[in-house]
């Protein structure tokens, strides 16, 4: 279960930086620290349905959960294909473009989509135990690098870059919750695309493995956008497409030589791989199985890079359709199913009690 709950942290990060902070910063402003704080409380109903079908799902995963329920249960499957598919082609091409912006300037971001690719292929090859594992140790490492980067910067931090409080139109201030709440609660339920049979812990071990994560994950979020806002001010955090990086790599931690300005990028790197590779293993899976079953990964890896470069041309694309399209496509192809799932076990658990 602790892997498991691991996905948790990869899917809140990678879901939110470039993605959610980019919408969340030009709404709220520096206010976005307290938007930030009311997330872990309108989130909380999202995690409330992931424990729940994660504890009653006693299938493999949610999908030959939704096979096994009558009618309702294709278009359901359907529905999460479709959003771990377009969850995944934002993903690929956000990392793309932070790593062309930052590190490949002088490439073009198709190129940098195709060297991610590389690792994509190898990790698919794997078992789920394996990719769960492999999201673990990376999650591990950078839970701790932004740990030190917060001690790094914390003399930095000036609470005057936090005023005016609440000054964001209440009207704006919803608006951007509902943004969070999309974002965030689409990150909590990829635990529970994981069923009970694939996990050994008792019912009472899983409520107690998934409220920790939870609490970290929001706890890491909340620090990364305190962190940049306090330190920077809002009008430059503004300037940049991923302005965490941007603020990071002016600091330098207890005065040593070397600068931190790869450490946010690292983080960013492997929890956008690891999540990644945990989406496309469900999205292979779903595929109708037949004895050329090991051609689909690099089919579906193909089919995503030819994708991400017709739908999102360039940077202005992809911006345009984060603003527009990412929030609902969580609430419609990721919280809808999960929901109705909650309520079908619901109804299931008290018909047989």
């Amino acid at each position: 279960m602790v892997e498991v709950s691991f996905i948790m942290i990869s899917a809140f990060f990678s879901f939110f930086l470039g993605i959610g902070s980019y919408i969340m910063y030009p709404i709220c402003r520096q206010d976005t620290i307290i938007a930030m704080l009311f997330g872990v409380i309108i989130t909380y109903p999202f995690f409330r349905i992931a424990k729940y079908v994660i504890k009653k799902n006693k299938y493999e995963d949610i999908f030959e959960l939704n096979k096994n329920i009558k009618g309702i249960g294709i278009f359901l499957n359907i529905l999460l294909f479709i959003g771990l598919f377009v969850i995944s082609l934002f993903l690929l091409y956000n990392i793309s473009d932070f790593l062309n912006i930052e590190y490949f300037s002088e490439s073009s971001v198709q190129f940098t989509k195709f060297l991610i690719l590389i690792p994509l292929w190898y990790v698919l090859s794997k078992d789920l135990k394996t990719i769960l594992k492999m999201n673990q140790v990376m999650a591990i490492v950078c839970v701790g690098i932004l740990f030190i980067d917060f001690i790094g910067i914390a003399h930095k931090i000036d609470l005057s870059n936090a005023q005016p409080v609440m000054a964001t139109d209440i009207k704006d201030f919803s608006k951007a919750l509902l943004y969070l709440a999309g974002l965030n609660g689409a990150g909590v339920l990829m635990c529970a695309l994981v069923g009970r049979k694939s996990i050994s812990d008792n019912g009472s071990k899983i409520d107690k493995i998934l409220n920790l994560f939870y609490i970290i994950a929001n706890i890491m979020q909340i620090v990364i956008i305190a962190s940049v806002i306090l330190t920077q001010g809002i009008n430059y955090v503004l300037l940049f497409r991923f302005p965490e990086y941007i603020a990071l790599k002016q600091f330098s931690f207890l005065n040593m030589a070397e600068r931190l300005e790869n450490v946010l990028a690292l983080q960013f790197y492997f929890n956008s791989i690891s999540i990644l590779s945990f989406l496309l293993h469900y999205i292979v899976k779903l595929l109708p199985k037949s004895n050329k079953i090991k051609i689909y990964p690099i089919f579906v890896l193909l089919v995503m890079y030819f994708l991400t470069c017709f739908i999102f041309k360039d940077t202005s694309y992809f911006t345009l359709y984060i603003q527009k399209y990412i929030v609902l496509l969580c609430y419609i192809t990721i919280i809808l199913p999960f929901f109705i799932d909650y309520i079908i076990l619901h109804k299931k658990v008290n018909k047989n009690s």
